[in-house]
Parts: C-alpha cells; structure tokens; sequence
C-alpha cells in the first residue's frame, strides 16, 4: 500500500479565488492511499519545499500529489524534490488546477470545483500505480542519424558535427539540397536560395564527422536509446568513385530522359547529376534494366544502343556497337531444343551481318555524297548540281 501526500497550491489566489481548497482538501482526505493533504500559499518556492521535506520525514510518504499550475510549468521543480528527498524517479503525480480549473472555468466556479475533485482524484489513483524507475546504465554511441539532406538536415548536421557527434546524413535523392535546391529567391529577403544552400552543401562534403548516404533510404531501425542500429539500403550509381564531375560523359550519351530536378520541364541524359553544385559531384546513370530487344535476345546484341546512336546520325559510333564481340551465351540445351537454339543463334548472325553490311554502304554513300557535294565547281554548273540531287 502506497503512503501518498497531496500538496495543494493557492498559487497567489490564481487558483483559491475560484476553486474551494479547503472542501477539495477534505475530499482529498477521503481518497484511497492518501494519509496527508496540506495547502500552501506557494508550493513552488523555497517555503513550499520545506514544507515538503518536512511532511515527507514526517508521515514517511513514498508518493506525491502536486495540485497546482501545469506540469509543463513546474514539474521539472518538483520532480526534483522528489529526487533529492530519495523518493526516486516517477513518483510524483501532477493535478493541473491552475490552467485545467481555475483559469478555464473562471466565470464557473461550482462547475470548475467538481472538475478539481475529478482531477485530485485521477492524480491520486495514478500516484498510487506509478512505480519508481530503476536507473540503468547504457553505451551511448556518440555518432546521429540525420534522414533527409534537405536545408533542415543538412543544418541539424552542421551543429551535431560543430559539437563533436558524428553524423550519417542520409537522402534518398541523388544529392543533397532537397527543395531549396530548386528555388531561386528566398522569402523574405529575396536572397538567392543557392548562395544560402551552397555554403552548407560545401561543409557536409568536406567535413570529416559528416558521412553523407545518398541514393539512401532507411529499411530498419531498432535497438534502445543510444544503441539503435539502422539498416540502410543504398541504390547504386553505376558510376565509380573515380569520377570527378567533368560532364563530358553527357555529351556523348544518347539517350534523353525528362529532367526530375526540373519536375520534367526540362530533359536530361541518363547520365546525369541535379544540379551543377550537387553533393557528391558524380554523376550517375539511370539504369532502368535491360531493354527489352537485349534481353530476349539469345545473343544479348545491344540493339538499342544501335537505335539510339543511329537516330542521332552518328553511324560511326553505332557501327563500333553493333560489330562489338558479344558474349558468349552459355545455356544447357539438349535435342531438338539446341538444334533450334543453334539455328536461332545462326539467323541471329546472319541479320548481325546483314545489318553491319546495311551499315558499311551507308558510310560508303555519305562519304561519296560528302564528297561529290564538296566540289566547288557545282556552284557554277546547275545542270550538275540538279543531276546529283535526282541520284541521292
């Protein structure tokens, strides 16, 4: 059986001026497990602490009762008390007459006393189940996550790592910089948002306590307070480490994909990187699996890169991918199952030849067109010129 003290304060007259504290006294008394309720003018200062000390020794109490103003207000004061008195931790129960009562029922007061009687009663039944907290000793890690690389992110990075704590900053996106990477003004000083966002997304790439994680996404988590373990799952970039963010692969890539940054405004290749200040610099390449033409083909022959290059015009580069050695493919087939494989494989290399030779006249005619056409004499002779235009 719990011995619980209930503690009543007037609180200045902010809660005595509506609230009747001597029958909400006497109610109090009546209440299982309860064997003193006292009032006092300020329970908060030095006067009201004394009287809790002395009360406590006196009548050997192990729970109390605070009836007062709100325990975000003063809790944490008389939790406190309770620590240094050895009652332990979650043994003091709060009773909100202030801001619950008083101040809300002001204009009510009968209304506002049976809601006090309801209140003191809850508090005392909840002090009389609260048990006391045994402390624990734990290893605390001193290394933070931080989801999501965002202006918010990046700057709970920044001071975790200002004040020592290691950081795993991780973004689910192929940089940092989340939304304010697209802006361009800031409100309310009409700031550039990159000349604000470039200086953080430089320190999280150059800080040694700041492990950046993009292409990142958290899968798991578990285990106490200062001891969580995170399982993370990383999307690959199909581009090493290596690279150092020249651009130059973009320029010779072929295939265009709507621009994400730019919410498709815009294109971009599938070699690519958001922005031109995005951290890391390297690019990546939206891989999207195999196409469909590669793999259902026995041979595994790139056509579509073919395609690609070829409808740019750039038949050089498109001959070097259609004429590359592919691999060998390696299945095990047996009767008329591998005679058909075979003669797949067989019609597979004659279309192969039939379009590298496709190919070859087609260089052969451009570089006779090139140079038919660069004949200056043409200029001067229409009859010629009207004649080569009839034969290509």
């Amino acid at each position: 059986m719990t011995r619980c003290g209930v503690f009543l304060c007037e609180c200045g007259g902010n809660i005595s001026g509506v609230l009747d504290l001597p029958a909400l006294a006497a109610g109090g008394r009546s209440l299982d497990g309860v064997v003193n309720v006292t009032v006092s003018q300020f329970l908060c200062g030095a006067e009201g602490r004394r009287l809790i000390e002395g009360v406590v020794a006196d009548r050997g109490l192990d729970r109390i009762v605070i009836g007062s103003c709100s325990r975000r207000f003063q809790g944490p004061t008389f939790e406190r008390i309770a620590r240094d008195l050895e009652l332990g931790e979650n043994t003091v129960a709060f009773a909100n007459l202030r801001e619950g009562c008083a101040f809300i029922h002001r204009h009510e007061p009968e209304k506002a006393q049976r809601k006090a009687e309801t209140v003191l009663a809850a508090a005392v039944a909840r002090a009389g189940r609260q048990r006391p907290l045994q402390p624990s000793r734990t290893f605390l890690n001193r290394s933070a996550l931080v989801v999501g690389g965002g202006i918010a992110g990046l700057s709970a990075a920044e001071e975790l790592a200002g004040a020592g704590i290691t950081v795993h900053l991780v973004e689910r996106g192929q940089s940092l910089g989340g939304y304010m990477a697209r802006l361009s003004k800031t409100f309310p000083t009409e700031d550039c948002a990159m000349c604000s966002l470039g200086p953080r997304l430089a320190n999280a790439a150059t800080d040694s306590r700041i492990n950046v994680h993009t292409l990142t996404e958290v899968t798991g988590l578990s285990g106490p307070p200062g001891e969580f373990r995170v399982r993370l799952r990383h999307s690959p970039r199909f581009v090493s480490d290596q690279c150092v963010g020249c651009g130059t692969c973009t320029a010779v890539c072929p295939v265009e994909l709507e621009s994400e940054f730019d919410l498709g405004v815009t294109r971009r290749k599938a070699i690519s990187r958001p922005f031109a200040n995005a951290v890391p610099s390297t690019f990546a390449i939206d891989n999207r699996g195999w196409a469909p033409c590669t793999s259902t083909c026995p041979a595994h022959t790139a056509a579509q890169g073919y395609i690609a290059l070829a409808a740019q015009g750039r038949w050089a580069e498109a001959y070097r991918v259609a004429s590359a050695p592919k691999p060998p493919v390696v299945q095990a087939r047996h009767g008329d199952e591998a005679k058909e494989h075979q003669r797949g494989l067989q019609q597979l290399k004659r279309r192969q030849e039939e379009l590298e030779k496709s190919i070859a006249e087609l260089e052969l005619k451009k570089k006779a067109l090139e140079d038919d056409f660069a004949d200056p004499a043409l200029a001067h002779d229409p009859e010629a010129l009207k004649g080569l235009n009839q034969r290509y």
